[in-house]
């Protein structure tokens, strides 16, 4: 999902995305992986990631589209 949104710079719509916020668990890793390498020049590295959600998951929030992040 997140690939389709980014390659244009602008989505026209006139559809309401249903967009869900839910805590962020140690199964969402891969994706904000994903998010970060394509946000960031030096993204957070997997490893720190992990201990991050590990230790302060009740800091950290996904959304989601069509139950996609």
């Amino acid at each position: 999902m997140i690939n389709s949104l980014l390659e244009d710079e602008m989505i026209e719509t006139t559809e309401k995305l249903k967009i869900k916020f839910r805590d962020a668990t140690i199964k969402d890793l891969k994706e904000i992986q994903k998010i970060e390498r394509l946000c960031f020049k030096y993204p957070y590295p997997t490893y720190y990631m992990r201990a991050l959600l590990e230790t302060l998951a009740d800091t950290a929030i996904v959304a989601e589209i069509e139950n996609e992040i």
